[in-house]
């Protein structure tokens, strides 16, 4: 690849000026499938749509998968196929990351680490402090040299639960870096690897100019919620151009969502998406196995 065609992710200056005896850390920041996506007017959704992809490769609104507490309307679906549309084209970057590994001769000497900041962009998902929000992807790859370091066999799912301070430990320990006491985080992989975690907690605070009191710990089976502000709106951090821009009318989908969590009329034991939250004493939620 000639280096004017490069994607602005891929560093020449990087490769040009790295010391070739060192090892070495590369960060690549992949933004295609920010949450804005979700923000997009559908004219405007079309048009970033058609800019990332051949025409084959667009996925269409009327079969995109709509969580089961968000209202299931044109305007919706043409943000979830957008956002599903640049997670294929993140897919394409990283692919050209690693043919650029390759090119340097460097694929069977790196271990690559591909990780998400955050939850799906759409309502309820991103800085909400439920699974959307908070279930991250965490792909490690190792060549053949260091698969001694892997936790599993090329190919498998390890099912524990892990925060993202982590990758700090890990990190370090990968490149023979002491871990100080005193850092919260676990190495999760090499021989040095740490215990796996029985839970983990997460919080929701202020957003912009909204206040949050929420705290939530995860174990393997089961999520425990407890919001210290119930009185407040749920869908405080829209309006966003587009579900509510302004308050929803009454007896809509759109303001049963604005209000609360839980779908009118509808109580779910088998609670994948996590709906079912009940006002009162705090309550367990049990994940389906």
């Amino acid at each position: 690849m000639k280096k004017r065609d490069r994607p602005n992710f891929l560093s020449e200056d990087f490769w040009e000026n790295r010391p070739e005896d060192k090892p070495f850390f590369q960060y690549c920041r992949l933004g295609s499938s920010h949450a804005s996506v979700f923000k997009l007017t559908p004219e405007d959704a079309r048009k970033a749509r058609s800019s990332l992809l051949s025409d084959d490769e667009l996925h269409d609104p009327n079969e995109v998968p709509v969580p089961s507490f968000v209202p299931d309307t044109p305007l919706f679906r043409e943000r979830m196929a957008l956002f599903y549309d640049a997670l294929t084209n993140v897919d394409k970057q990283v692919g050209e990351i690693l043919d650029q590994l390759e090119e340097q001769g460097q694929s069977e000497d790196t271990i690559v680490v591909y990780w998400g900041d955050h939850g799906t962009g759409y309502p309820r998902g991103k800085i909400h402090a439920y699974d959307d929000g908070l279930n991250i992807p965490l792909i490690m790859r190792f060549p053949e040299k260091y698969r001694h370091l892997s936790p599993a066999a090329p190919g498998s799912a390890v099912d524990e639960p892990v925060l993202h301070m982590d990758l700090c430990a890990t990190t370090l320990q990968l490149a023979g870096i002491p871990v100080a006491e005193h850092i919260q985080s676990r190495n999760l992989c090499g021989p040095n690897r740490d215990e796996p975690r029985e839970f983990v907690c997460s919080a929701r605070d202020r957003l912009d100019n909204n206040p949050e009191v929420i705290r939530t710990i995860r174990t393997k089976k089961y999520r425990y919620m407890r919001n210290f502000l119930p009185h407040q709106p749920y869908a405080s951090f829209y309006p966003d151009g587009g579900f509510f821009a302004k308050v929803p009318e009454e007896g809509t989908p759109e303001r049963a969502f604005w209000e609360t969590s839980c779908l009118p009329g509808k109580q779910k034991v088998h609670d994948p998406d996590g709906v079912f939250l009940m006002l009162g004493p705090p309550v367990m939620i049990k994940f389906g196995r």
